[in-house]
């Protein structure tokens, strides 16, 4: 650990998600409510407020509260969605991964728990180069690229 990219001790929760509302992933307005709601159930708390960055394919939205954070990446055109949250147990893992299911009408999830997480950074910068880096990661498990062929 260091000063630069502390570790926190809580469940930090990745869930892919297939087979999404491809209508309700397109409004960044809706996605931003949505992941409000879920992260005041992560710390029992009024709202915070979302920021959200948009690409070519799709959204960005981040949740940093005082002791928790929630985020997600909308893949639309593929119906594909990556959540991925830290938080103190307020919520069970199970309720939190059919709150997302529910709410996208998902076909096919999968998640995966860990027991730490680093921190997200509140600086708008480096933030978004945070978001970037994990919608790269989300997008390479989540959306299918091209092969090659073989001669």
């Amino acid at each position: 650990m260091n000063r630069r990219d502390p570790i926190a001790t809580g469940t930090y929760f990745a869930l892919d998600a297939r087979g999404a509302d491809r209508a309700a992933l397109r409004d960044p307005a809706t996605l931003d409510a949505w992941l409000a709601d879920v992260a005041a159930r992560l710390e029992g708390r009024d709202r915070a407020t979302p920021v959200h960055h948009a690409f070519d394919d799709g959204s960005s939205h981040a949740v940093i509260l005082d002791e928790a954070f929630a985020m997600l990446h909308a893949f639309p055109d593929e119906g594909h969605l990556a959540f991925l949250a830290f938080h103190h147990h307020a919520i069970s893992d199970a309720d939190l991964q059919r709150v997302v299911a529910d709410a996208f009408d998902a076909t096919r999830v999968e998640s995966s728990l860990r027991s730490r997480a680093t921190n997200m950074p509140s600086d708008p910068a480096a933030l978004a180069r945070r978001l970037a880096g994990e919608r790269a990661w989300a997008r390479a498990r989540l959306v299918p690229s091209p092969v090659p062929e073989a001669d």
